[in-house]
């Protein structure tokens, strides 16, 4: 009778780690659907955009084009791998006006060097980026991309800098915000460059600074959302190899065409899928061209903010011609007895880059006075849009 108690207590103890142990899997036994409450079926457009290409023609660009000129080749590279998908492509020089380039682009950029390019005319001691933002926006309808490649330097006053740079923040804001508001479906891309440099830099109240080895420079790309989409769909960027260093985009685009299914399963016919059992995995098919993100953005994890029972496992691209969707997005439910409705954002944060590219002085090779500012006026003329979120419903079943 000495040991009865000691085995019942056993008993009860098994007993209690296996209602634990059953109750814990509960969750995982449990059937659950998932359902996007929104999508946005938008066709890719079949129009194919005129380019207009406008080449900052400043002193500070001279370095550029000196020697072999890295900025040359791969602007070259770039524009010809773009005309496929374009009706047309124009090439302008601009500062304080724009000026037409009359030859084709092969005889234009073959004959491209520090001569020719200070030849180009203009008034090349002095440019202001606002106002050039809003010369070539005023050239530019629902059927033009623009393509603007500039040092991007700001030209510092000598006293009040940072209320000069918080007004050319401002300013360019406003004028994006102005064009926008006007022409739905915009977008901004900003490619980070770098190239080689043979030439001087010219920091405010002080004498110019020689200047030899690599030097950042900017592509902008301003236009419909989807006929930049549609320059890119070619993987277009790749051919800027290496000398691409970053990329931050901005648009109006709100929603996303999107679909569902099971993780190694197929695509759902319907915006559902049902997960049953301990395999609580399900893919997201997401068409991110509107975004005009590039690819490292697109599978930074930390580009998103998720539902907490969310936990994204995977991007991956789609490599296929012809796909209807740009990526796909491994997700797991946690704590899925707990979940609702979940949200997915794509975040529109200021990228860590832009800060470390920036300064304040005009004399650093490395660095570009005055970026931070640029940006960040861009990022502002689409704050008061809405961000990317793909809403998506858990129930339990």
């Amino acid at each position: 009778m000495g040991n009865i108690r000691p085995i019942c207590r056993s008993l009860v103890y098994i007993a209690c780690i296996l209602t634990i142990a059953f109750a814990s899997s509960c969750t995982s036994c449990s059937n659950y659907e998932v359902s996007i409450q929104n999508t946005n079926d938008d066709k890719e457009t079949s129009v194919k955009p005129i380019l207009n290409v406008y080449i900052e023609n400043s002193g500070s660009m001279d370095g550029y084009f000196s020697g072999k000129s890295d900025m040359r080749d791969d602007l070259y590279g770039y524009v010809s791998e773009l005309k496929g998908s374009t009706s047309g492509q124009n090439l302008f020089y601009i500062n304080s006006t724009i000026i037409p380039i009359r030859q084709n682009t092969e005889a234009f950029f073959m004959g491209l060097n520090a001569n020719s390019f200070k030849a180009g005319g203009g008034n090349r001691t002095h440019s202001n980026i606002i106002d050039m933002m809003k010369m070539m926006l005023s050239k530019s309808n629902g059927n033009t991309v623009t393509m603007f490649v500039s040092d991007c330097i700001l030209d510092l006053p000598s006293v009040n800098t940072k209320t000069f740079l918080d007004f050319e923040k401002t300013s360019l804001a406003n004028t994006l915000r102005d064009y926008k508001n006007k022409h739905k479906d915009f977008g901004v891309r900003i490619l980070c460059m770098q190239s080689s440099f043979d030439g001087f830099l010219f920091p405010m109240g002080q004498t110019a600074i020689k200047t030899v080895g690599k030097r950042p420079y900017y592509i902008w790309i301003l236009g419909s959302n989807k006929l930049i989409s549609k320059l890119m769909s070619n993987d277009s960027d790749a051919k800027l190899g290496s000398n691409l260093q970053n990329c931050v985009a901005y648009s109006d685009a709100t929603s996303l065409p999107i679909n569902i299914g099971k993780t190694k399963g197929p695509m759902s016919t319907n915006g559902v899928v049902n997960l049953r059992g301990g395999n609580l995995k399900f893919d997201l098919y997401v068409n991110f061209s509107s975004t005009l993100l590039d690819e490292k953005s697109i599978k930074d994890k930390g580009m998103y903010d998720i539902s907490p029972f969310l936990d994204l496992q995977n991007v991956q691209k789609i490599n296929y011609a012809g796909a209807k969707y740009s990526h796909v997005l491994t997700f797991e439910l946690q704590h899925a007895s707990k979940a609702d409705n979940a949200q997915i954002t794509i975040k529109k944060d200021m990228p860590a880059w832009v800060k470390s590219m920036n300064d304040e002085t005009g004399d650093k090779p490395k660095t570009t006075c005055g970026i931070k500012y640029l940006i960040e006026g861009a990022k502002e003329a689409f704050d008061d849009d809405k961000p990317v979120t793909i809403n998506l419903q858990i129930s339990k079943k």
